[in-house]
């Protein structure tokens, strides 16, 4: 089977910061709503103020605070080619890689190297209809894919044997397996009027899910207000640091820690962008989230910051949020309680070409991003500076590959 072309937009819109566009276009007025700040509770307040200016030597230089990097190219079959990277998972030394374009989970060795792609789109029982989103279960190593079409969280061994599937109704923004038979769920905005009869517009937006569909424990109540469903928001769900759960929550800018035993969450981490947050939408009235919904669609407000995604090291959190039309970056020393700002731009000096975006991090504390091999071939050709040697050896022999290369680094402490 022939697989699409890589599409160099979406490369470019992953790799190259500075070309990255918020689709969310918005204004620099932000008169027409008052903020109000929330109480975070024991949460670790991170406080960025966009409208400062950026720290631009660590922007223009990335070696002050990278020690290392290595480039690991993908080998694929001849047939295979990886459409649009959606969401990257590096565990035990694997990486899995769901390409929406072709909406097939593919799995390499941590040096790029091909082990198995799981391709079994289909209407079968032991297939799927769409994938909307994935996950790795720690202790196995299998493969969960989420299909909403289907209606079920189907389960695939490592090697593509089909395992098994949870019937999910509840419509949720991201999962997380707990054990063969329950999984966290995360709502952000959807009606789930149907698995919540007797409460709803009152929903929770976690709970805990068993394979009878029967809900064991639920957290973050809210009203179910179709209104969210206009404002664009980011990034957001499960990830894993260690033995610990979290859920980043895109439209409040928090990260909880996540207590499986209680089946509850806990505000761990706060990111405050100062007089650019945006309303708590979640806290609104009915009403005043209409009117605002309304003037935020006709740009009458607007010019604060979203967080868009946040990976975790044991040492440290490495965040990207939108603000004025374009994608910034943090790093965040959990150990120090000190912070670089990177701007729109961050370029690797050691090899004369820019960093690329962290799509996740792996087992022992490296974050992990990627190139396409067409979008190397475009920075090696119309870079402003030479790249390093082994940029162009390695571009040279990934020209013609129709893959992605894999980008591995680790930070200092700063």
């Amino acid at each position: 089977m022939k697989y699409s072309r890589l599409s160099i937009w979406n490369i470019v819109v992953k790799c190259c910061m500075s070309w990255v566009i918020l689709l969310q276009a918005c204004n620099n007025s932000n008169e027409a709503i008052e903020f109000v700040s929330e109480s975070y509770g024991e949460a670790e307040i991170i406080s960025i103020d966009p409208k400062k200016d950026i720290d631009e030597e660590y922007s223009m230089k990335a070696s002050l605070i990278v020690s290392s990097i290595d480039y690991f190219p993908l080998t694929l079959p001849g047939d295979m080619v990886i459409g649009e990277v959606a969401k990257m998972i590096h565990h035990n030394g694997y990486v899995y890689i769901f390409d929406r374009h072709t909406e097939s989970i593919f799995i390499f060795t941590g040096k790029g190297e091909f082990i198995n792609a799981i391709q079994r789109k289909g209407g079968g029982p032991e297939e799927y209809r769409d994938i909307k989103d994935f996950e790795v279960d720690r202790s196995s190593g299998n493969v969960l894919i989420y299909s909403p079409r289907s209606q079920k969280i189907l389960h695939f061994a490592i090697t593509g044997e089909f395992l098994g599937a949870i019937n999910n109704k509840v419509q949720h923004t991201s999962f997380f397996p707990i054990s063969d038979y329950k999984i966290a769920i995360y709502n952000s905005r959807l009606s789930n009027g149907h698995v919540f009869e007797r409460t709803f517009p009152i929903q929770p937006r976690f709970i805990i899910a068993n394979e009878a569909e029967e809900i064991e424990k639920q957290d973050l109540e809210t009203a179910y207000r179709e209104q969210l469903l206009m404002y664009p928001n980011s990034s957001f769900g499960f990830y894993q640091v260690g033995d610990s759960l979290r859920l980043m929550e895109s439209i409040n800018s928090v990260v909880y820690g996540v207590d499986l035993e209680e089946g509850r969450v806990y505000q761990r981490f706060a990111f405050d962008f100062t007089s650019a947050n945006p309303p708590r939408l979640y806290d609104m009235e009915a009403d005043e989230l209409s009117t605002f919904v309304e003037d935020y669609k006709n740009k009458k407000v607007g010019g604060w910051a979203s967080l868009h995604r946040v990976n975790e090291t044991a040492d440290l959190l490495h965040a990207t949020y939108f603000y004025d039309k374009q994608v910034c970056r943090i790093f965040y020393s959990k150990n120090n309680k000190s912070q670089v700002n990177i701007g729109a731009s961050w370029m690797n000096d050691m090899d004369n070409i820019p960093m690329p975006l962290v799509e996740t991090t792996t087992n022992e504390g490296e974050l992990l991003g990627y190139y396409g091999s067409d979008m190397l071939s475009m920075i090696v050709k119309h870079g402003k500076s030479k790249p390093s040697q082994r940029i162009l050896d390695l571009e040279k022999s990934q020209r013609d590959a129709e893959s992605i290369i894999l980008v591995k680094f680790r930070l200092k402490d700063f």
